[in-house]
């Protein structure tokens, strides 16, 4: 199931990209690593990592 949100996540974020960042940006310590993970990856390399250190949960 996070793997299928994730997707439709990034699929979304192709239209509106500053729309997913936002998203992320709320929600992103909350939601499941797979999900988050799937849903980056079309970002560039920089951005990702940014966002996982940014989303971690210690």
């Amino acid at each position: 199931m996070h793997k299928a949100s994730g997707w439709l996540l990034r699929e979304a974020g192709k239209k509106d990209k500053n729309r997913l960042l936002k998203f992320i940006e709320r929600f992103g310590k909350k939601m499941p690593r797979t999900m988050l993970r799937y849903s980056i990856e079309e970002l560039d390399p920089a951005h990702r990592k940014k966002i996982l250190l940014v989303t971690k949960n210690n």
